[in-house]
């Protein structure tokens, strides 16, 4: 059915951490190995492509552009399919028998950038914890985080970044939340496939939500009214939601949206801007961090490289009231700032962008210490680049001390660097600002954890080197890389128990952590994945094609191939449990079960650009059993090296009723083989007359025209069966007798 198509495909996020093409060996308790990391041009190529690859899904093809209202129309045509009652001649679906079950992975999250205990969380009557995945919607525990329910409106976009709970007594059972994520997948590009909708707001400590109205927001002049807003357009500062904060003292509600504080003094009844400039659909780098200490003073950082020069820097206000803020920091002269050695400001525009002032952005952070509420740190992109020839941390870190006045010291030159260094996380790495959070210890102004690729702690504010630990993301094994011990690369957010300040989670491109230890001495503080927070984000999916075995295997945003294991026949879960292994590391791509040869079955996986790989299903699956099936002379990708080839998402089908027969993918170029299970790379066919059809004028390119879906005729082949090719230029092809065509 169209709906559950679509709206798998747009609310698959598609930005991965920098793992390349890569070989990831997980056999059963052992630490992963990571080799072959991209370098830092690659990671900024791949983002691109993961986006394009996302954004060309869900296009029209004779646009080039999403539809507008494209989830609206989608709701509205699943509403009309009739239900079938009890007349068994009915045409129409059989709903009573479509019975749904949660299969997993309970082992393993998608990417989260929001979490939060509740503030009276006590560890026994009450344990409630939320969180918000980037395409899980709303997640809700109310027992420490052992399970977890979904609670987002069904019927709402299901994209959560940001989650906050009033603080006040008497008040508590109120939280807000807010979706949208501008850096990281297809959203920081126009008429992006992934975008917020609105703010939400529950009243009874998160268990149900309400989306509130988007057209009651007074604009920055006092008298303009802000339209609604179309869903899956960019139209709106309530698209990107980047910080929800509400003020202790009063209860007014403060939404960062996209280029403009706003402000919210009865609950979300009405709304006024009271800080910011103009949002339109070509408005880029308006990234806002919005901080409240408990006296009530508001403390505001707008992306310094946002093209209005006069919103740029750290802003302060007692009141919070239009026309009330007072810059700090960024001024808008080059190379001189009122901070000494700030550099947080860009005066570098984007090449070859429809906009002629796009900057490059330069987000910045804010962290006040719970403990001593005069003490801030202030961390910004600073453009440099963790390679040649800089080879330098990419982020700057101030600490700013209001006590009196507001007196700055500079701690950049602290910043995590360590010996042996990889490209992927070492000098200090936040991969443009996408992964880039700063927090403090509730009970030490100098315990400061700093998170990019990989997580930091150190006990002495970042003062000196000494005191700086590796604590997570990747493992501290440089100049091999790892991941740590249970964690993930890829930080997004860390959140303190309310009754245990030791106790915290953490949220990233895995999922949700916990630690009962974060100040264990050194490297030492252990993690534990907090299960049944069912939020990965899958490309493809496949089933074991054998009755009654219901395994289950699909290519993961970051997370590579996950196998569901439900028979326990191999060894990788008992087998009533809905965890899931990972065995192909890099970006999930395609996959496909082989059936039954005797005692044998083959499975098929992709890492992205290109590769594709075999492995008999036996005890201990793992990325040591699979080989490398990719056929040989293919075409490259644009910009890539000697192996990349074909779109981001490996893309090939495995007939599901013939599993020998397998076609592999490379552009508009259809490769063919009938001996899946012993091809090697030099053995494939090329089907050269779909080339030549699919793309004329040029059939070998690697631009353009691009096959992206295939489908075949069911059951034992005949030489009637077909096999359809769609594309990317909206166009279905039919091809009888694949296996025999040329």
């Amino acid at each position: 059915m169209i709906r559950t198509f679509t709206n798998i495909i747009v609310t698959v996020i598609i930005f991965a951490g920098v793992i390349g093409v890569i070989q990831l060996f997980t056999e059963k308790n052992k630490p992963y190995q990571i080799t072959g990391l991209e370098n830092k041009e690659d990671q900024a190529r791949y983002t691109e492509l993961r986006a394009q690859y996302m954004f060309d899904l869900v296009k029209d093809p004779s646009t080039g552009k999403i539809p507008r209202n494209i989830i609206d129309q989608e709701l509205s045509f699943a509403r009309m399919i009739p239900e079938k009652g009890n007349n068994p001649n009915a045409t129409n679906r059989v709903t009573a028998l479509n019975t749904f079950f949660p299969a997993g992975p309970n082992n393993q999250g998608g990417r989260t950038r929001a979490v939060a205990y509740d503030i009276r969380y006590n560890g026994t009557t009450n344990q409630v914890i939320l969180a918000g995945g980037v395409s899980g919607g709303i997640q809700r525990s109310n027992d420490g985080g052992q399970t977890w329910t979904r609670v987002s409106p069904d019927n709402e976009i299901h994209n959560i970044t940001n989650i906050v709970q009033d603080p006040r007594t008497g008040n508590q059972d109120i939280w807000y939340a807010g979706g949208g994520e501008s850096l990281g997948n297809s959203t920081s590009g126009l008429f992006a496939t992934f975008l917020g909708f609105g703010l939400y707001k529950s009243v009874n400590n998160g268990a149900t939500w309400t989306r509130l109205p988007l057209n009651t927001i007074t604009d920055i002049n006092g008298t303009t009214i802000l339209g609604a807003g179309a869903l899956e357009t960019f139209d709106h500062p309530f698209d990107f939601v980047h910080k929800i904060i509400v003020n202790p003292v009063n209860g007014d509600v403060y939404i960062a949206g996209h280029r403009r504080l706003i402000r919210t003094t009865d609950g979300g009844n009405n709304f006024r801007v009271v800080f910011g400039g103009s949002v339109s659909a070509n408005s880029s780098n308006g990234q806002m961090d919005v901080a409240i200490t408990n006296t009530g003073k508001v403390l505001l950082a707008v992306n310094g490289g946002n093209a209005d020069f006069t919103l740029r820097g750290v802003w302060t206000s007692t009141t919070g009231n239009a026309g009330s803020f007072t810059r700090i920091s960024g001024g808008n002269v080059l190379g001189v700032d009122s901070v000494s050695n700030w550099r947080a400001n860009s005066f570098v525009t984007i090449p070859n962008t429809s906009n002629p002032v796009q900057y490059v952005s330069k987000r910045i952070l804010l962290a006040i210490a719970p403990s001593s509420q005069n003490i801030v740190y202030i961390c910004y992109e600073n453009g440099l680049s963790n390679t040649s020839p800089d080879n330098a941390p990419e982020a700057d870190m101030y600490k700013l001390d209001m006590t009196s006045g507001n007196v700055w010291t500079n701690l950049s030159a602290n910043m995590p660097d360590f010996p042996g260094g990889n490209v992927a996380t070492d000098p200090f790495a936040i991969q443009g600002g996408y992964d880039f959070f700063i927090t403090v210890k509730p009970d030490n102004p100098d315990f400061v954890l700093l998170g990019g690729t990989s997580l930091y702690r150190s006990t002495d504010g970042f003062a000196t080197t000494a005191n700086t630990s590796w604590i997570g993301g990747y493992g501290n094994t440089l100049p091999t890389l790892t991941f740590y011990s249970n964690s993930h690369p890829d930080i997004h957010n860390v959140v303190f128990s309310p009754v245990n300040f030791n106790e915290a989670i953490c949220a990233n491109d895995g999922g949700i952590q916990l630690t009962t230890n974060i100040s264990a001495p050194g490297s030492t503080v252990v993690w534990n994945n907090i299960n049944n927070y069912q939020t990965l984000q899958y490309y493809y999916v496949s089933i074991d094609p054998e009755t009654g075995r219901n395994n289950f295997m699909g290519g993961a945003q970051d997370n590579g191939t996950q196998f569901r294991d439900k028979t326990g026949a191999i060894g990788l879960a008992a087998s009533d449990s809905n965890n899931h292994s990972r065995i192909l590391g890099g970006d999930g791509c395609g996959t496909g079960f082989g059936k039954l040869n005797g005692s044998n079955q083959y499975v098929y996986a992709g890492i992205q650009l290109g590769s594709i790989r075999r492995a008999v299903v036996q005890s201990g699956l793992s990325s040591g059993n699979f080989t490398t099936i990719t056929p040989n002379n293919l075409t490259q990708s644009p910009g890539g090296g000697g192996s990349e080839y074909g779109e981001f998402i490996t893309n090939f089908r495995l007939n599901t009723d013939n599993t020998e027969d397998l076609y592999y993918i490379n552009f508009n170029r259809l490769f063919r083989t009938t001996s899946a299970s012993t091809v090697s790379s030099f053995t494939w066919t090329e089907l050269t007359g779909v080339a030549s059809s699919v793309n004329p004028s040029n059939p070998t390119s690697g631009n353009n025209i691009a096959i992206r879906a295939l489908a075949f005729s069911r059951g034992p082949y005949l030489t009637s069966h077909a096999l359809y090719i769609g594309t990317t230029n909206g166009k279905i092809f039919r091809l009888i007798d694949p296996r025999n065509s040329a």
